[in-house]
């Protein structure tokens, strides 16, 4: 779990503390990059997990997850695949 929270950090998605950087600003990204973490980590209740972290709700993580799922690539998206390009 380190080396992947570490790889976040080192790639600008996530702070030392793990909040999210500018790069991963909207629910929809934070809801792209809890998925991502999440099933490389292992973590099956990922939303419970990073949410209070990252100062949203597990509700509002599971709609920016929706959207991304219904719209496509949300305009952000690239900064995550470059850390995580197998996340896709």
């Amino acid at each position: 779990a380190k080396e992947v929270l570490q790889k976040a950090i080192d790639g600008g998605l996530l702070n030392e503390d793990y909040t999210t950087t500018e790069k991963v600003s909207s629910n929809r990204l934070k809801a792209l990059l809890a998925d991502i973490l999440a099933d490389k980590i292992g973590i099956k209740d990922k939303y419970k997990i990073f949410a209070p972290i990252w100062g949203v709700s597990a509700e509002q993580l599971t709609r920016g997850r929706s959207g991304t799922k219904e719209a496509g690539r949300a305009g952000g998206q690239e900064f995550i695949f470059e850390v995580f390009p197998d996340g896709e």
